[in-house]
């Protein structure tokens, strides 16, 4: 996720949220983005370059990646998902 301040986001999500920062780098010696994670959890978060301008409308774009892992039998057989389409 893009942010317009990267360490004040990560600041938000540790403390409003309760993240944890797994990660973090740097470009030319400045905090560039961040993975964060909370439980199974897990945000990348970069630091706007403002190419694009500052004032430009945020979180018109995003991409998600979604894993899971199965823990146990809850009310279905594996192949429940495939049958709706899954």
């Amino acid at each position: 996720m893009t942010c317009k301040n990267i360490a004040a986001s990560i600041r938000w999500y540790q403390e409003v949220l309760g993240f944890g920062v797994d990660q973090t780098w740097e470009v030319e010696g400045k905090l560039a983005g961040a993975i964060i994670r909370a439980g199974d959890i897990q945000i990348v978060l970069n630091q706007d370059d403002g190419k694009l301008g500052w004032d430009r409308i945020k979180g018109q774009g995003l991409r998600s990646h979604c894993t899971g892992r199965r823990r146990g039998r809850r009310g279905g057989s594996p192949a429940r998902g495939p049958a709706r389409g899954g």
